[in-house]
Protein backbone atom coordinates (compact mmCIF):
# COMPACT_ATOMS: atom_id res chain seq x y z
CA UNK A 1 0.00 0.00 0.00
CA UNK A 2 2.83 2.39 0.86
CA UNK A 3 4.60 1.49 -2.38
CA UNK A 4 1.42 2.26 -4.36
CA UNK A 5 1.13 5.63 -2.63
CA UNK A 6 4.79 6.52 -3.23
CA UNK A 7 4.57 5.49 -6.87
CA UNK A 8 1.40 7.54 -7.32
CA UNK A 9 3.20 10.51 -5.77
CA UNK A 10 6.15 10.00 -8.14
CA UNK A 11 3.88 9.78 -11.18
CA UNK A 12 2.10 12.94 -10.01
CA UNK A 13 5.42 14.74 -9.57
CA UNK A 14 6.63 13.60 -12.97
CA UNK A 15 3.30 14.79 -14.32
CA UNK A 16 4.10 18.26 -12.98
CA UNK A 17 6.87 18.26 -15.61
CA UNK A 18 7.14 21.52 -17.49
CA UNK A 19 3.98 23.02 -16.11
CA UNK A 20 2.61 23.93 -19.53
CA UNK A 21 -1.07 23.25 -20.16
CA UNK A 22 -2.48 20.49 -22.34
CA UNK A 23 -4.47 21.34 -25.36
CA UNK A 24 -7.04 19.02 -26.81
CA UNK A 25 -5.84 17.15 -29.85
CA UNK A 26 -8.12 17.43 -32.85
CA UNK A 27 -9.50 14.35 -34.58
CA UNK A 28 -7.53 15.04 -37.77
CA UNK A 29 -4.26 15.56 -35.87
CA UNK A 30 -4.92 12.40 -33.86
CA UNK A 31 -5.68 10.39 -36.99
CA UNK A 32 -2.59 11.74 -38.76
CA UNK A 33 -0.27 10.98 -35.84
CA UNK A 34 -1.90 7.58 -35.34
CA UNK A 35 -1.11 6.66 -38.95
CA UNK A 36 2.49 7.85 -38.69
CA UNK A 37 3.52 6.08 -35.49
CA UNK A 38 4.65 2.47 -35.93
CA UNK A 39 5.70 0.06 -33.16
CA UNK A 40 9.44 0.65 -33.52
CA UNK A 41 11.84 3.06 -31.85
CA UNK A 42 12.67 5.09 -34.96
CA UNK A 43 9.00 5.89 -35.60
CA UNK A 44 8.12 6.49 -31.94
CA UNK A 45 11.17 8.70 -31.52
CA UNK A 46 10.47 10.71 -34.68
CA UNK A 47 6.73 11.22 -34.24
CA UNK A 48 6.20 11.18 -30.46
CA UNK A 49 9.33 11.56 -28.33
CA UNK A 50 11.17 14.26 -30.27
CA UNK A 51 8.20 16.54 -30.97
CA UNK A 52 6.27 15.96 -27.74
CA UNK A 53 8.80 15.09 -25.02
CA UNK A 54 12.27 16.46 -25.69
CA UNK A 55 11.37 20.12 -25.18
CA UNK A 56 11.09 19.39 -21.44
CA UNK A 57 13.35 16.32 -21.24
CA UNK A 58 16.44 17.48 -23.14
CA UNK A 59 18.67 17.49 -20.07
CA UNK A 60 18.40 16.23 -16.50
CA UNK A 61 17.03 18.87 -14.15
CA UNK A 62 15.18 18.81 -10.86
CA UNK A 63 12.13 20.22 -12.65
CA UNK A 64 11.91 17.19 -15.00
CA UNK A 65 12.96 14.73 -12.28
CA UNK A 66 16.24 14.02 -14.08
CA UNK A 67 14.42 12.29 -16.95
CA UNK A 68 16.20 12.68 -20.29
CA UNK A 69 14.51 11.46 -23.48
CA UNK A 70 16.95 12.60 -26.16
CA UNK A 71 17.87 9.23 -27.66
CA UNK A 72 17.49 5.47 -27.34
CA UNK A 73 20.21 5.05 -24.72
CA UNK A 74 18.93 7.81 -22.41
CA UNK A 75 15.44 6.31 -22.56
CA UNK A 76 16.09 2.59 -22.26
CA UNK A 77 19.16 2.76 -19.98
CA UNK A 78 17.79 5.48 -17.69
CA UNK A 79 18.49 4.97 -13.99
CA UNK A 80 15.28 6.68 -12.78
CA UNK A 81 12.74 4.76 -10.71
CA UNK A 82 10.28 3.54 -11.65
CA UNK A 83 12.13 2.62 -14.86
CA UNK A 84 11.16 4.49 -18.01
CA UNK A 85 11.20 1.33 -20.13
CA UNK A 86 11.24 -2.28 -18.96
CA UNK A 87 11.72 -4.28 -22.19
CA UNK A 88 8.94 -6.83 -22.55
CA UNK A 89 6.84 -5.21 -19.83
CA UNK A 90 4.90 -2.09 -20.84
CA UNK A 91 2.80 -2.16 -17.67
CA UNK A 92 6.00 -1.67 -15.64
CA UNK A 93 7.39 1.08 -17.87
CA UNK A 94 6.81 4.58 -16.46
CA UNK A 95 7.15 6.16 -19.91
CA UNK A 96 4.22 4.06 -21.08
CA UNK A 97 2.18 4.82 -17.97
CA UNK A 98 2.76 8.56 -18.24
CA UNK A 99 1.61 8.57 -21.87
CA UNK A 100 -1.37 6.28 -21.29
CA UNK A 101 -2.60 8.22 -18.26
CA UNK A 102 -2.42 11.52 -20.10
CA UNK A 103 0.01 12.90 -17.51
CA UNK A 104 2.52 13.41 -20.32
CA UNK A 105 3.27 15.27 -22.43
CA UNK A 106 2.62 18.45 -20.48
CA UNK A 107 3.53 20.87 -23.25
CA UNK A 108 1.58 19.22 -26.05
CA UNK A 109 -1.67 17.53 -26.92
CA UNK A 110 -2.47 14.09 -25.57
CA UNK A 111 -0.88 11.28 -27.52
CA UNK A 112 -3.48 9.39 -29.60
CA UNK A 113 -4.50 5.97 -28.32
CA UNK A 114 -3.21 4.19 -31.44
CA UNK A 115 0.24 5.75 -30.91
CA UNK A 116 0.20 4.68 -27.24
CA UNK A 117 -0.72 1.15 -28.33
CA UNK A 118 2.28 1.16 -30.68
CA UNK A 119 4.57 2.29 -27.84
CA UNK A 120 3.21 -0.62 -25.77
CA UNK A 121 3.81 -3.03 -28.65
CA UNK A 122 7.38 -1.74 -29.08
CA UNK A 123 8.07 -2.30 -25.37
CA UNK A 124 6.35 -5.72 -25.42
CA UNK A 125 8.57 -6.75 -28.32
CA UNK A 126 11.71 -6.00 -26.30
CA UNK A 127 12.08 -2.21 -26.79
CA UNK A 128 14.65 -2.79 -29.52
CA UNK A 129 16.62 0.13 -30.94
CA UNK A 130 16.25 -1.02 -34.52
CA UNK A 131 14.29 -3.63 -36.40
CA UNK A 132 17.62 -5.31 -37.24
CA UNK A 133 18.19 -6.11 -33.56
CA UNK A 134 17.42 -9.58 -32.27
CA UNK A 135 13.69 -10.16 -32.13
CA UNK A 136 12.58 -12.25 -29.17
CA UNK A 137 11.02 -15.60 -30.04
CA UNK A 138 7.25 -15.88 -29.44
CA UNK A 139 7.71 -18.28 -26.51
CA UNK A 140 10.33 -16.10 -24.84
CA UNK A 141 10.15 -15.98 -21.05
CA UNK A 142 12.08 -14.06 -18.43
CA UNK A 143 15.32 -15.83 -17.60
CA UNK A 144 15.49 -17.61 -20.99
CA UNK A 145 19.13 -17.35 -22.19
CA UNK A 146 17.85 -16.75 -25.74
CA UNK A 147 16.09 -13.60 -24.53
CA UNK A 148 18.91 -11.33 -23.32
CA UNK A 149 16.85 -8.15 -23.77
CA UNK A 150 14.27 -9.14 -21.15
CA UNK A 151 14.98 -8.13 -17.55
CA UNK A 152 15.76 -10.75 -14.91
CA UNK A 153 13.02 -12.22 -12.73
CA UNK A 154 11.76 -9.89 -10.06
CA UNK A 155 11.46 -10.74 -6.42
CA UNK A 156 7.96 -11.34 -4.98
CA UNK A 157 6.69 -8.15 -3.41
CA UNK A 158 8.98 -6.00 -5.55
CA UNK A 159 7.15 -3.11 -7.27
CA UNK A 160 5.92 -4.28 -10.66
CA UNK A 161 6.37 -7.95 -9.84
CA UNK A 162 3.38 -10.18 -10.40
CA UNK A 163 0.77 -10.87 -13.01
CA UNK A 164 -1.52 -7.92 -12.40
CA UNK A 165 1.23 -5.32 -11.86
CA UNK A 166 -1.27 -3.21 -9.91
CA UNK A 167 1.35 -2.43 -7.30
CA UNK A 168 2.79 0.23 -9.62
CA UNK A 169 -0.31 2.38 -9.60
Amino acid sequence: MIIRFLNLCLITLVGAGCGAKHHVIGDSESARLGKLVKPNFASINQHVIQPKCVSCHREATAKNHHIVLTDYKTIVESKVFPPLVVPGRPSQSSLMKAMASGAMPKNSSRIPEVAIENVAEWITNGALESEDDQVKPPDCTVGDPDCPKLPPECEPGEPGCGEDNDDWI
